[in-house]
Protein backbone atom coordinates (compact mmCIF):
# COMPACT_ATOMS: atom_id res chain seq x y z
CA UNK A 1 0.00 0.00 0.00
CA UNK A 2 2.91 2.35 0.76
CA UNK A 3 4.39 1.77 -2.68
CA UNK A 4 1.08 2.65 -4.37
CA UNK A 5 0.83 5.87 -2.33
CA UNK A 6 4.41 6.75 -3.24
CA UNK A 7 3.79 6.15 -6.96
CA UNK A 8 0.62 8.25 -6.90
CA UNK A 9 2.45 11.04 -5.06
CA UNK A 10 5.39 10.90 -7.50
CA UNK A 11 3.08 10.99 -10.54
CA UNK A 12 1.13 13.90 -9.07
CA UNK A 13 4.38 15.72 -8.31
CA UNK A 14 5.59 15.38 -11.92
CA UNK A 15 2.24 16.46 -13.36
CA UNK A 16 2.24 19.56 -11.15
CA UNK A 17 5.88 20.25 -12.00
CA UNK A 18 5.09 20.18 -15.73
CA UNK A 19 1.93 22.25 -15.28
CA UNK A 20 3.64 25.02 -13.30
CA UNK A 21 6.98 24.95 -15.11
CA UNK A 22 7.77 28.43 -16.49
CA UNK A 23 7.73 27.28 -20.13
CA UNK A 24 8.02 30.77 -21.56
CA UNK A 25 11.19 31.35 -19.53
CA UNK A 26 12.63 28.08 -20.87
CA UNK A 27 11.97 29.34 -24.41
CA UNK A 28 13.75 32.64 -23.69
CA UNK A 29 16.70 30.71 -22.25
CA UNK A 30 16.86 28.63 -25.46
CA UNK A 31 16.59 31.80 -27.54
CA UNK A 32 19.50 33.31 -25.58
CA UNK A 33 21.65 30.18 -26.12
CA UNK A 34 20.91 30.23 -29.86
CA UNK A 35 21.72 33.95 -30.03
CA UNK A 36 25.17 33.13 -28.62
CA UNK A 37 25.68 30.91 -31.69
CA UNK A 38 24.50 33.58 -34.14
CA UNK A 39 20.95 32.24 -34.54
CA UNK A 40 18.14 34.74 -33.96
CA UNK A 41 14.49 33.76 -33.49
CA UNK A 42 11.81 36.40 -33.92
CA UNK A 43 8.28 35.23 -33.08
CA UNK A 44 4.94 36.99 -33.44
CA UNK A 45 3.24 35.39 -30.44
CA UNK A 46 3.94 32.98 -27.60
CA UNK A 47 1.13 31.11 -25.85
CA UNK A 48 1.70 28.86 -22.85
CA UNK A 49 -0.54 25.83 -22.26
CA UNK A 50 -0.85 23.22 -19.51
CA UNK A 51 1.88 20.98 -20.89
CA UNK A 52 3.50 23.01 -23.64
CA UNK A 53 4.21 26.14 -25.53
CA UNK A 54 2.81 27.38 -28.87
CA UNK A 55 4.64 29.89 -31.07
CA UNK A 56 3.35 31.54 -34.24
CA UNK A 57 5.09 33.20 -37.20
CA UNK A 58 8.74 32.61 -36.35
CA UNK A 59 11.52 34.10 -38.46
CA UNK A 60 14.92 32.40 -38.19
CA UNK A 61 18.09 34.38 -38.98
CA UNK A 62 21.73 33.37 -38.94
CA UNK A 63 24.59 35.84 -39.13
CA UNK A 64 22.24 38.70 -40.01
CA UNK A 65 20.61 36.86 -42.95
CA UNK A 66 17.10 35.49 -42.88
CA UNK A 67 17.15 31.70 -43.27
CA UNK A 68 13.53 30.57 -42.95
CA UNK A 69 10.03 31.32 -41.71
CA UNK A 70 7.94 28.87 -39.69
CA UNK A 71 4.20 29.30 -39.48
CA UNK A 72 3.78 27.44 -36.19
CA UNK A 73 5.89 25.72 -33.55
CA UNK A 74 4.55 23.59 -30.73
CA UNK A 75 6.51 22.23 -27.79
CA UNK A 76 5.15 19.51 -25.52
CA UNK A 77 6.79 18.75 -22.19
CA UNK A 78 5.87 15.44 -20.59
CA UNK A 79 7.14 12.83 -18.20
CA UNK A 80 7.64 10.08 -20.79
CA UNK A 81 8.61 12.24 -23.77
CA UNK A 82 9.20 15.81 -24.93
CA UNK A 83 8.40 16.95 -28.46
CA UNK A 84 8.95 20.01 -30.64
CA UNK A 85 7.01 20.26 -33.88
CA UNK A 86 7.44 22.90 -36.60
CA UNK A 87 4.75 23.40 -39.24
CA UNK A 88 5.17 25.03 -42.68
CA UNK A 89 8.89 25.77 -42.71
CA UNK A 90 9.49 28.02 -45.71
CA UNK A 91 13.06 29.04 -46.63
CA UNK A 92 13.93 32.66 -47.38
CA UNK A 93 14.23 33.55 -51.08
CA UNK A 94 18.04 33.55 -50.90
CA UNK A 95 18.04 30.02 -49.42
CA UNK A 96 15.49 28.25 -51.65
CA UNK A 97 18.16 26.40 -53.65
CA UNK A 98 19.75 25.04 -50.47
CA UNK A 99 16.83 24.45 -48.08
CA UNK A 100 13.62 22.71 -49.17
CA UNK A 101 10.17 23.77 -48.04
CA UNK A 102 9.13 21.41 -45.26
CA UNK A 103 5.50 20.86 -44.31
CA UNK A 104 6.47 19.42 -40.92
CA UNK A 105 9.61 18.93 -38.82
CA UNK A 106 9.48 17.17 -35.46
CA UNK A 107 12.05 16.26 -32.84
CA UNK A 108 11.35 14.31 -29.68
CA UNK A 109 13.23 12.99 -26.70
CA UNK A 110 12.31 10.19 -24.31
CA UNK A 111 14.14 9.01 -21.19
CA UNK A 112 13.83 5.44 -22.52
CA UNK A 113 16.58 6.39 -25.04
CA UNK A 114 18.56 8.91 -22.97
CA UNK A 115 21.31 9.55 -25.53
CA UNK A 116 19.12 10.15 -28.62
CA UNK A 117 16.87 12.84 -30.01
CA UNK A 118 14.67 11.45 -32.79
CA UNK A 119 13.95 13.52 -35.91
CA UNK A 120 11.26 13.34 -38.62
CA UNK A 121 10.31 15.69 -41.43
CA UNK A 122 8.39 15.77 -44.67
CA UNK A 123 8.31 18.28 -47.48
CA UNK A 124 9.37 19.06 -51.06
CA UNK A 125 12.46 16.87 -50.85
CA UNK A 126 10.54 13.85 -49.52
CA UNK A 127 10.54 12.45 -46.01
CA UNK A 128 13.52 12.37 -43.68
CA UNK A 129 13.87 10.32 -40.51
CA UNK A 130 16.84 10.07 -38.22
CA UNK A 131 18.38 10.81 -34.88
CA UNK A 132 20.95 12.92 -33.09
CA UNK A 133 23.17 11.15 -30.56
CA UNK A 134 23.72 13.44 -27.57
CA UNK A 135 26.72 11.46 -26.36
CA UNK A 136 28.71 11.15 -29.61
CA UNK A 137 27.28 14.42 -31.07
CA UNK A 138 26.51 12.67 -34.34
CA UNK A 139 23.48 13.20 -36.57
CA UNK A 140 22.14 10.40 -38.77
CA UNK A 141 19.45 11.06 -41.40
CA UNK A 142 17.76 8.81 -43.99
CA UNK A 143 16.01 10.37 -46.96
CA UNK A 144 13.11 8.85 -48.89
CA UNK A 145 13.23 11.29 -51.82
CA UNK A 146 10.24 12.64 -53.68
CA UNK A 147 9.99 12.22 -57.45
CA UNK A 148 11.48 15.63 -58.28
CA UNK A 149 13.88 16.16 -55.35
CA UNK A 150 17.07 15.35 -57.28
CA UNK A 151 16.14 17.85 -59.99
CA UNK A 152 14.91 20.56 -57.63
CA UNK A 153 17.63 20.27 -54.94
CA UNK A 154 20.76 18.82 -56.58
CA UNK A 155 23.16 20.39 -54.05
CA UNK A 156 21.21 19.00 -51.11
CA UNK A 157 20.89 15.53 -52.59
CA UNK A 158 24.63 15.46 -53.31
CA UNK A 159 25.27 15.46 -49.53
CA UNK A 160 23.39 12.18 -49.06
CA UNK A 161 25.31 8.94 -49.70
CA UNK A 162 23.69 5.90 -51.28
CA UNK A 163 24.26 3.04 -48.81
CA UNK A 164 22.49 -0.24 -49.58
CA UNK A 165 19.81 1.56 -51.60
CA UNK A 166 19.17 4.13 -48.86
CA UNK A 167 20.14 7.81 -49.02
CA UNK A 168 22.03 8.49 -45.78
CA UNK A 169 23.56 11.64 -44.31
CA UNK A 170 25.90 11.48 -41.31
CA UNK A 171 27.71 14.35 -39.61
CA UNK A 172 29.71 14.57 -36.40
CA UNK A 173 29.81 17.83 -34.42
CA UNK A 174 32.97 17.08 -32.42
Amino acid sequence: MRIIKFLIFAALFFVMLIAFLPKENIYYLLEEKLFGNGIILNEKSIRESFSGLDLEDIDVSFGGSEIAHTQKAEAFFGILYNKIELTSVIPANSMRNFIPTMSEISAWYTPFYPTKVFLNSSGDIGSISGSYNLYSKKIYLELQPSANSSRKYPMLNANFKNIDGRLVYELSFK
